[in-house]
């Protein structure tokens, strides 16, 4: 009977495990998670009568990988998601300029002062443009960025967001990481406009179409995305865990890895501690799927570097929950990312238009994600700062009443990939692969350079495991 060891209980360790249980039905398989849950930030805070709330705007999207799509059918059956389709499967906006723009997700430059001035430099830009590459053909973001936009637009546009979100300059920032809002297009020119080029086939692919429920059906979403009816995306985990159960992992939470022992090429058992435990347990092994992030895994193999590594350090994350006595002024968005300047919130999430459950019975939930560098508040401050923030956005109307607010300082960071950090991943990812272990398979975010976002990593771990034979 082959022994399988599933390393991480995100969203990647627990894909990784059901699609092992099915693929080698026979094998023992085990799934470690060091914490106290699964899911890592597919979780949900549970506050009681006053509802779950979840780490942020998260919501399942078809993978398109039948075997991916079955495993979240098995864990949270269609008739408790809701369902979002076509134009309407990401609706989302942005706070710029002063503005709650929820006609495109984009930024839309078509009412900023100087639209004239950006249009005639992009046109410029255009008439030079040489074929867009890959993602990873660019050093930086600041080059990814003025090979789409120009070196205007990418300056005075582009520039001061990233700034705002990151605290980092454009150039210092991977291209990958800069891409965690929709900066990959701008909205530039008027609907109708838009309708007669996109006959043309001619509009490079960075000018956004400036109204997203109105998008032409060819250019909309395939795939679906969903959301529990019950709010709190939390709700998969749990059903995710369960369907591992069935299927016969073992899942053990509070467990880590604290020696990889291989030789010839092969690692051939690991010793488990409970966290805090000195205790610890040998297991044979004959694969190890690792998606419990990169540094612990170089950690263990003593690819670390000595001392305090040279990276830019993650900024600080705080989640704001609140119950409000009236509709917010989000029309019908899921969520929007702030880029103003002068504002600490990252991204505010309207679970009244996401989950079918709050609307019925008449709640207003809703999340702020707010990011410091330094210093976080108090919670009372956190507490005001948020509500501050959301009626100086007339997000909050003046007379809505606060009836439950809760603060939460996440202990780990928000993701900061700057090209420093980048490097020093792939300094990583070269030290762990010239061990050469074979029964060693890496998945998740970062397991390969540009494997950053979640359907990328469902992707690439799919196909990893999908060329495996034991």
């Amino acid at each position: 009977m082959p022994k399988i060891l599933v390393a991480g209980g995100g969203i990647a360790g627990l894909i990784s495990a059901a699609l092992l249980a099915k693929k080698f039905p026979a094998a023992q398989i085990t799934l470690l998670e060091a914490g106290k849950e699964l899911g890592g930030l597919l979780r949900s805070f549970d506050y009681g009568k006053d509802g779950k709330f979840d780490y942020g705007t998260h919501y399942l999207m078809e993978s398109g990988i039948a075997e991916i799509d079955e495993i979240y059918e098995a864990a949270l059956p269609s008739d408790k998601r809701r369902f979002m389709k076509g134009y309407a499967t990401d609706l989302s906006g942005i706070y710029c300029y002063g503005t709650l723009q929820v006609n495109t997700p984009f930024i839309d430059l078509r009412n900023n002062p100087k639209w004239a001035t950006y249009l005639a430099s992009f046109m410029r830009h255009v008439a030079e443009m040489p074929e867009l590459g890959a993602i990873s053909d660019y050093a930086n973001a600041f080059e990814y960025f003025a090979a789409r936009y120009g070196s205007e637009i990418t300056t005075e546009v582009i520039a001061p967001v990233i700034q705002k979100i990151f605290h980092q300059d454009l150039p210092d920032m991977f291209p990958m990481g800069a891409m965690l809002t929709p900066l990959q297009r701008i909205a530039l020119l008027d609907q109708r406009l838009m309708d007669d080029l996109l006959e043309t086939q001619l509009l490079p692919p960075v000018i956004a179409y400036p109204e997203q429920r109105e998008l032409p059906k060819d250019k909309q979403p395939t795939l679906r995305a969903s959301y529990p009816k019950e709010r709190g995306i939390g709700a998969v985990i749990d059903g995710l865990q369960k369907h591992l159960e069935a299927l016969g992992v073992d899942v053990r939470l509070g467990t880590l890895i604290s020696q990889l022992k291989a030789e010839n090429g092969q690692i051939g058992s690991v010793n488990l501690k409970a966290s805090g435990s000195d205790v610890e347990e040998s297991m044979d092994v004959d694969l190890v799927v690792w998606a419990g992030g990169m540094p612990p895994l170089a950690k263990l193999m003593s690819v670390w570097p000595e001392g305090r590594p040279d990276t830019d350090p993650p900024l600080t994350t705080v989640l704001t929950h609140m119950i409000v006595d009236r509709p917010l002024n989000m029309s019908d968005i899921y969520y929007f990312y702030c880029y103003e300047k002068g504002f600490d919130t990252f991204r505010v999430t309207n679970y009244r238009n996401l989950s079918a459950d709050s609307d019925a019975i008449g709640e207003n939930p809703l999340t702020v994600e707010m990011i410091f560098t330094d210093n976080c508040p108090s919670i009372e401050e956190l507490n005001e700062k948020a509500q501050d923030e959301l009626r100086r956005m007339a997000v909050l109307p003046d007379e809505a009443q606060v009836t439950f607010c809760r603060s939460e300082v996440l202990n780990y960071g928000f993701p900061l990939m700057t090209s420093k950090n980048a490097r020093f991943f792939a300094t990583l990812r070269q030290g762990i692969r010239e061990q050469g272990l074979q029964n060693l398979v890496i998945c998740g975010a970062l397991s390969e350079p540009n494997v950053f976002f979640q359907k990328d990593v469902l992707t690439d771990l799919h196909a990893k495991l999908s060329d495996l034979n034991l």
